[in-house]
């Protein structure tokens, strides 16, 4: 239950964010800050500011800003809640001595790096003196391990937080940017008593984090960035190609991989990790070289497997599960992750910056050619199941992830008519194992 009411509240907390990102955008646009004279030097208001306009939106700033720290204090609250108990296990200065602790994955590094418990001493039974962090454990060769941090370690600053602890643990997954360094000090008990030690600690992404998000999740999100979990479709698509790479020793895998696909596999899943490369890098540059190298990789994966369908048929279930389905989830999940990319490059912000006209305009065309082309995937030729499957969950995804109602509410509508497209093809393969022609009723996929 806790759980889900500090959920809950981290989500208003970002809904709150982004109406600040939108009232400082007001006051620039206005020609006015947050705090500067609306008077000139003689006491006069300003002539060129719109001193009405200005006040208003200031208000409005103000009583953001204290919905934000009551979100801060509820997510905090929520939070030392929700940490287990343990008992007393320590007594010496130095060590962490709760009777009331709990622990929290410390957020940086990669997954596991090191994990803190918060703790109070057992002097400290009231509630008035706020529960310091402590490493429990580092993980060995992790980026923790290499910044120098150890288990008993007590946090005391990390990133821009200047004085933390448990109150300010949902603060920490703010400061943590892949690859670059955080300030961290600690205190540790050392033979010459506590002492607080600086250190620098570099996060790095798993690589599941990089291919899922192509780059720039962790760091940035989109007005169509999905959910994470449509990414699980990735770790499917690379045991269905490792189920290729075997099957094409067959002598009928030989015949197939090699006509139908040729070197133009290899060269697509080359591209398709300098891609992954490049939007790791960074720099707007590497984004956009990457961008690039993207739309080679959807261009060739539209190729290869448009000839591989107009080409071969699959003659048993070997062709259709090792050769046909990988491409055609890749060939979907690609279609997605392209714009979810372009997004990304060319886009701003979208937890500091709230869309406008033209940003909801582009989204809903966005959403629309996605649902058009999964329902063209459908109908168009001997029907492409999977890979409308797949952009289908994409919309599903995004409508999940989205909290503009514009934006959530477009993304469900699109994805229940491609559900329905998809639905009504699957049982009429079900009832007629005959390929599905119905290309004069299919919309236009651009």
């Amino acid at each position: 239950m806790h759980r889900q009411e500090a959920l809950a509240a981290l989500d208003a907390r970002k809904r709150v964010d982004l109406q600040i990102g939108a009232c400082r955008d007001e006051l620039q646009r206005l020609g006015a800050d947050e705090t500067g004279s609306l008077v000139d030097s003689d006491g006069f208001p300003l002539s060129d500011v719109d001193i009405v306009a200005v006040r208003t939106v200031r208000n409005r700033l103000i009583m953001l800003k204290n919905d934000r720290r009551e979100l801060d204090r509820q997510i905090a609250a929520l939070v030392q809640d929700a940490l287990p108990r343990r008992a007393q296990d320590s007594a010496s200065p130095g060590a962490p001595l709760p009777s009331e602790s709990a622990s929290e994955s410390e957020p940086a590094s990669a997954p596991g790096s090191v994990s803190a418990s918060a703790s109070a001493p057992a002097a400290a039974a009231a509630n008035t003196t706020p529960k310091p962090l402590y490493v429990r454990s580092v993980a060995p060769d992790s980026p923790a391990a290499a910044a120098g941090l150890r288990a008993g370690d007590e946090l005391r600053a990390f990133g821009a937080i200047s004085s933390v602890s448990a109150a300010s643990l949902s603060e920490i997954p703010a400061q943590v940017r892949p690859n670059i360094p955080i300030a961290v000090h600690v205190a540790r008990h050392t033979v010459n008593g506590y002492q607080v030690i600086p250190l620098t600690l570099t996060p790095q992404e798993c690589i599941y984090a990089v291919l899922g998000s192509h780059g720039r999740h962790a760091e940035f999100e989109s007005y169509i960035t999905p959910a994470q979990w449509l990414f699980a479709v990735w770790p499917v698509i690379h045991a269905l190609f490792l189920g290729m790479l075997v099957y094409q020793f067959t002598r009928k895998g030989t015949d197939i991989v090699k006509s139908g696909l040729g070197w133009n596999l290899p060269l697509m899943l080359f591209l398709n990790s300098l891609c992954d490369a490049l939007f790791t890098a960074h720099g707007s540059a590497y984004h956009i070289a990457g961008f690039i190298v993207l739309s080679a990789v959807a261009a060739l994966v539209s190729h290869l497997y448009g000839h591989l369908r107009m080409t071969f048929e699959p003659d048993d279930w070997c062709d259709s599960l090792f050769v046909f389905l990988p491409l055609s989830l890749y060939h979907g999940l690609v279609v997605v992750v392209y714009f979810v990319a372009a997004f990304a490059v060319f886009g701003v912000d979208a937890r500091t910056h709230a869309p406008g006209l033209v940003t909801k305009v582009l989204v809903f065309l966005t959403l629309f050619f996605l649902e058009s082309t999964a329902t063209g995937y459908v109908f168009y030729g001997n029907g492409d199941l999977a890979g409308a499957s797949v952009i289908t969950l994409g919309l599903v995804s995004i409508a999940a992830h989205q909290h503009n109602r514009f934006i959530h509410w477009s993304a469900i509508g699109f994805a229940l008519i491609a559900l329905i497209a998809v639905v009504r093809a699957f049982f009429s393969i079900v009832h007629n194992p005959e390929p599905l022609h119905d290309e004069e009723s299919a919309p236009l996929t651009a």
